[in-house]
């Protein structure tokens, strides 16, 4: 059977079109920023790439795809990094212009795993299908992003779910690269059946909320056994000690005597009880 999305025609190049497509890769990457820190909605996480898929659907050029991918990551990274200019120049002492350049440079780097992303869908949907191919494909990309040129693993997407604390249990299973899987997963069954609406794109839609229930069954057993196990451990007094130093001066060796003795005037002010743990930054 002829696959919808396997089109080998060229792209219309009707600019209305062209710039429908830019602002629903535009609108993947907006959602991405509101799923991680500060704004932490880590449920937009959820359908943040169905947008990037729709501006997909009809594009057999993988220059385009690479473009809208592009788009979407520099939207996102941009978005999730703002704060490393604000380090730069609080910190680095460096202007305000090279802060956000050094700032947008690594957001165009981290795009390209994006736009990898977009071109290797356009590529590979022709021969496997998309509920295989996008979380494969993610997962892959985000590793290397994670390991090359001494790793960049921040804003992985399973970090989105940060506040999903039944969710995230599964990490122990398969790790961060897990929940990302399931993240691009649920994604590809929302597009699915927005683009389709075939029973086929229904029943996948099932799977994958049967697979979700079942990681959030086992989130929640996971709690459960921990809580137990907590419940059983003798209790310790634990006590930690925030000396809230400043980060301009924090490693400054001139003030490092002074910073010891911030924190062995708070220790002694409650010492833990009993033999208990107290913990420094």
């Amino acid at each position: 059977m002829k696959n919808k999305y396997s089109k080998t025609i060229p792209d219309p190049s009707d600019k209305k079109l062209n710039s429908r497509s830019i602002y629903f890769a535009l609108l993947s990457g907006i959602f991405l920023f509101l799923s991680f820190p500060k704004f932490g909605l880590g449920f937009i996480a959820w359908i943040s790439f169905v947008p990037l898929f729709i501006a997909l659907r009809d594009v057999s050029s993988l220059r385009r795809a690479l473009f809208l991918g592009w788009i979407t990551g520099l939207s996102a990274c941009t978005g999730i990094l703002y704060w490393i200019a604000y380090v730069i120049v609080n910190y680095g002492n460096l202007p305000l212009y090279l802060g956000v350049m050094i700032m947008l440079l690594l957001a165009c780097y981290l795009s390209i795993y994006f736009a990898l992303f977009a071109a290797g869908i356009v590529y590979l949907r022709k021969k496997v299908p998309l509920y295989l191919v996008a979380p494969v494909l993610w997962v892959c990309l985000e590793y290397a992003k994670s390991k090359l040129f001494t790793g960049f693993p921040w804003e992985n997407l399973g970090y989105s779910q940060f506040s999903n604390i039944f969710f995230i249990q599964s990490a122990d299973i398969a790790g961060v690269f897990g929940i990302s899987f399931l993240i691009i997963l649920l994604n590809v069954a929302f597009f699915e059946i927005i683009a389709q609406r075939t029973k086929k794109s229904f029943v996948l839609a099932t799977i994958v909320l049967f697979i979700w229930s079942g990681v959030y069954g086992y989130g929640i057993l996971r709690i459960n056994q921990i809580n137990k196990a907590l419940k059983e451990v003798p209790e310790m007094d634990v006590s930690l000690i925030q000396g809230n130093i400043d980060q301009s001066i924090k490693w400054n060796t001139n003030f490092q005597k002074e910073t010891i003795n911030i924190y062995e005037e708070l220790s002694l002010r409650r010492p833990a009880a009993n033999g208990g743990l107290m913990v420094w930054p």
